[in-house]
């Protein structure tokens, strides 16, 4: 099995993974010095030519510190992240960035075990170590008891059970609904690239804004999958799946960014990523949540 259902998986929060010493016990104090250097310590590859080939350079995280003028969806490798409107365009771009940090060392440090447990416990290290707070979360077995299974609804039944049918759902509903459409373009064949498909894979979806009407807090509601199959389908969010020919598990997390913390670390991340940021990210077009 590549995860375990029911089994609750917890993560440190980055003054527990990087502490300052010798500052009075009970206040929580990151050491930055130690946390830039664990970032530029990572050997990452920076160019991927296989997985590239034929591709184009794609759009990049959205420049500027303007509010996006209306609601937007990306790929970002293997991961769809949708942004509310009068996001600032550099949160968006922090998200984007940091989240595909955190897929490629995943990757890179577990290449052979791609969207097993290992797997999403290095990438969800590194979402915190980049100023990501994030919950505990369980795996639940997402084949149901009926004879089919449709990726995109088995991942919405989820989300609106867990955030409801507000704005949130209908980001990720409509980022689902401009994809379906959009399955010859360079960007969708980035997300199939990535999901590793002749085994199974995985992916990530989530949905950015702001909390509570500010622009001080990003939260980030995100829904993590994992799936094993032998069978290989283009359309593969949208395929009818027998639920004998695939099992399929997904985990809620609601995701906090600290924007302090990422304002500390986002020059030696985007320094890393180099070329990654241009032929991983690209924009899917305007939503119309």
């Amino acid at each position: 099995m590549i995860v375990q259902e029911s089994t609750e998986t917890k993560f440190p929060k980055l003054e527990e993974l990087f502490p300052l010493r010798g500052r009075s016990a009970g206040k929580d104090v990151v050491d930055f010095k130690a946390v830039r250097k664990h970032i530029r310590d990572v050997n990452l590859i920076t160019q991927e030519p296989t997985s590239r080939e034929g591709l184009p350079d794609l759009s990049g995280p959205p420049e500027g510190n303007d509010p996006l003028p209306e609601p937007d969806g990306y790929v970002d490798r293997g991961s769809l992240y949708s942004f509310a409107q009068n996001l600032n365009a550099s949160d968006a771009s922090a998200v984007l960035d940091s989240v595909l940090f955190a897929q490629a060392v995943a990757d890179l440090e577990h290449e052979n075990k791609k969207n097993t447990q290992e797997w999403y416990d290095e990438y969800v290290h590194w979402l915190s170590v980049q100023g990501w707070v994030t919950q505990n979360f369980s795996w639940k077995d997402l084949n149901d008891s009926t004879s089919e299974l449709v990726m995109q609804d088995a991942i919405l039944e989820v989300i609106i059970s867990a955030v409801g049918s507000g704005a949130v759902y209908n980001l990720m509903l409509s980022l689902f609904q401009i994809l379906v459409n959009k399955q010859d373009t360079p960007e969708f064949t980035l997300l199939e690239n990535k999901k590793n498909a002749k085994s199974g894979g995985g992916f990530q979806i989530g949905a950015a804004d702001y909390s509570g009407g500010g622009a001080e807090q990003v939260v980030c509601p995100s829904m993590f999958t994992a799936y094993q199959t032998e069978e290989t389908h283009h359309n593969f969010l949208w395929w009818s799946w027998t639920s004998s020919s695939i099992n399929f598990y997904g985990a809620f997390n609601n995701l906090v960014l600290n924007k302090d913390a990422w304002n500390q670390v986002k020059d030696e991340v985007i320094e890393k990523l180099g070329e990654l940021r241009t032929q991983q990210i690209g924009s899917v077009g305007p939503l119309k949540a």
